[in-house]
């Protein structure tokens, strides 16, 4: 993040004790532009260093955006850090839930969601590449519906970010035993839950 390099952010992980490196393909640091032309280097690094690697895509994407033109354009955009997973042989690419737009039906932004989901899954299937979902603000029966319309993508679980939806952390726990056989990643940091100063 920042002003740090990607070849930097690797040699942090492995000095810091981590076996993996999850890289964001977000701007204005990490584009794809950017990370691209430095595959070679980032495979390099991840040999030398023995890493492995996942991606994220920029928060912002929703890949079930209401507006077909815009989600389309979403699914390309996902589909190309696709295809730089591959490239550095990550081993997931993840992408973020969006619920909430304006005045659109959840239901009606979850049967988008799965439709970007599809393309992708489809995308990724030849190289084996697992495309997950992260929770936001979700309960488990929104992602229960999703995974029914699209039974091919994974659970991402964000512990912080279900513990911010319940305080207490029960549905944290309702989202491990709803998807524990499709939970693949998780993302793990604290908060006081609740969306006040004091939870």
């Amino acid at each position: 993040k920042g002003d740090s390099d990607i070849l930097q952010e690797i040699y942090y992980a492995k000095d810091a004790g981590f076996d993996y490196l999850e890289i964001s393909a977000e701007g204005p640091k990490f584009t794809l532009q950017k990370l691209t032309p430095r595959i070679a280097e980032i495979k390099r690094a991840r040999d030398d260093l023995g890493l492995f690697f996942t991606c994220h895509t920029p928060w912002g994407w929703n890949v079930g955006n209401p507006y077909k033109g815009i989600r389309d354009a979403t699914v390309k955009e996902v589909e190309g850090v696709i295809g730089f997973a591959e490239d550095i042989e990550a081993k997931l690419v993840t992408v973020h839930m969006h619920t909430r737009f304006g005045l659109y039906d959840r239901n009606e932004m979850i049967r988008g969601m799965a439709e970007g989901l599809s393309v992708l899954c489809d995308r990724a299937a030849s190289s084996g590449m697992a495309v997950t979902v992260e929770n936001v603000d979700q309960g488990v029966e929104d992602f229960k519906k999703l995974f029914e319309l699209e039974p091919r993508a994974k659970f991402h679980l964000d512990v912080g970010h279900a513990n911010v939806s319940c305080r207490g952390g029960a549905n944290i726990l309702d989202f491990i035993e709803a998807f524990k056989d499709r939970l693949y990643h998780v993302h793990v940091h604290d908060n006081k839950g609740g969306h006040g100063a004091d939870g």
